[in-house]
């Protein structure tokens, strides 16, 4: 993975986050729900989170994972409009900091160290929904599926345990997997278990084993 994927899992706080507030949530509590008012910004420490949105019919769809490192729905923070999807923890543990977005948004308008960092958070979330895009135009549900476990290789892996082969130290459900590529959960199941047997992804306690050509092999088809 290039050296400027990686460098997200470490990345430190944008400079409005010195004074910061830390929060600690377990998995399943919400951040904030859709329509509250996005008046902090929030970036994460350690942990996972999704932003999640629940038809009237119940059915999820997962629009973005959000690892350490990332900021998390700023977006929304500087339009100054309200959240349109929940926010909710998807680790063990997931720690946070969130800082009131007033008076930053006053001050980003004079100091120019602070109106950069505010325009890499907008590209940062460019590219995180330019690869949700191609997610879901990737074909069907196979390549969706293979192209969802490469973009998270690269987002979150882990560095390879030997040649071909990455760790992605993310533990989701079949029925999340679902969620983010917009399939049933039975074929989400289908797949999985038939790529298991193939050694294209194997399923561990801690995660997904990727075969990194193998699985690209999928999308190119």
């Amino acid at each position: 993975m290039p050296d400027a994927q990686r460098a997200n899992l470490a990345a430190p706080p944008p400079p409005w986050m010195a004074e910061a507030v830390s929060r600690t949530l377990l998995r399943g509590q919400l951040l904030w729900r859709a329509g509250d008012a996005a008046q902090q910004f929030t970036w994460i420490e350690s942990g996972l989170a999704k932003i999640v949105h629940t038809s009237a019919a119940g059915t999820e769809a997962i629009y973005g994972l959000f690892g350490p490192g990332d900021d998390l729905g700023s977006a929304a923070v500087l339009e100054q409009v309200r959240y349109p999807a929940d926010a909710v923890a998807s680790s063990t543990r997931l720690v946070i900091r969130q800082s009131l977005a007033a008076p930053v948004l006053a001050a980003a308008a004079t100091d120019l160290v602070l109106g950069q960092a505010m325009r890499e958070l907008l590209l940062r979330h460019t590219r995180i929904l330019r690869q949700t895009i191609e997610i879901f135009s990737a074909g069907a549900v196979p390549q969706r599926l293979a192209t969802l476990l490469l973009t998270l290789g690269e987002r979150f892996g882990a560095h390879p345990v030997r040649a071909g082969r990455l760790l992605v130290p993310l533990r989701l459900s079949r029925a999340e997997l679902a969620a983010l590529v917009g399939a049933r959960v039975e074929t989400i199941i289908r797949i999985m278990s038939r790529w298991q047997r193939e050694a294209r992804v194997v399923t561990l306690p801690s995660g997904f084993l990727l075969r990194v050509e193998l699985l690209r092999s999928i999308v190119q088809n």
